[in-house]
């Protein structure tokens, strides 16, 4: 519900605004939609039989893709932050992790959308994220 509270506010962000979520672009539900039609068609094609992520499977399942995960942001290249709506036995409905779309690395990053703004927020509170100009983003003060 809070993503979907948040989507009702502000959909996402323009594409030609400074990508704000860790550097990446926080989705519209157009852009939502758009990416998940990626990965569904690739997961429907077979292009992830047999392949597990690095997922810790108590919380994230170990599938590359699952068809009940909503990517939320995008880096540009492939990678998200996932709303995850299939989460593992020990998981939350509706946790955030961060996942590489060539990387089996899945890291929990909230436990719920509101708890992955919350620990942003935080972050940025404690000056370890900040804004680039050169990146035209929000990111960790270690990129720059």
């Amino acid at each position: 519900m809070d993503f979907r509270n948040s989507l009702l506010i502000h959909d996402g962000q323009t594409f030609d605004s400074p990508w704000m979520l860790y550097g990446w672009e926080l989705l519209s539900l157009e852009r939502i939609k758009s990416e998940r039609a990626v990965w569904k068609g690739l997961l429907d094609s077979g292009d992830f039989d047999g392949i597990d992520s690095d997922a810790d499977g108590e919380h994230i399942r170990t599938d590359w893709w699952h068809a009940d995960w909503v990517p939320i942001t995008y880096s540009g290249s492939g990678d998200h932050h996932v709303l995850d709506l299939a989460p593992a036995a020990g998981g939350q409905f509706g946790q955030v992790f961060r996942m590489w779309h060539d990387d089996g690395e899945r890291l929990l990053m909230g436990t719920s959308f509101a708890d992955f703004l919350a620990r942003y927020a935080g972050a940025l509170a404690s000056g370890d994220l900040v804004y680039s100009d050169d990146y035209e983003a929000i990111v960790s003060k270690d990129e720059l």
